[in-house]
């Protein structure tokens, strides 16, 4: 499922956030700006899990 947000600023989450993330999910996010645009990326909390 596509989404496409136009908003100047906005919160990503991962699928079932706040449960876990579902097995054999691949998520992916394009964040794109206009010539001159910064973007800054913050996170609070990543979490890196190897295969199990």
């Amino acid at each position: 499922k596509l989404e496409q947000h136009t908003e100047r600023r906005g919160v990503i989450y991962s699928p079932s956030w706040p449960l876990n993330y579902p097995p054999a999910v691949n998520c992916s996010w394009y964040i794109q700006g206009d010539r001159g645009d910064v973007i800054t990326i913050r996170t609070s909390h990543f979490l890196v899990v190897g295969n199990e």
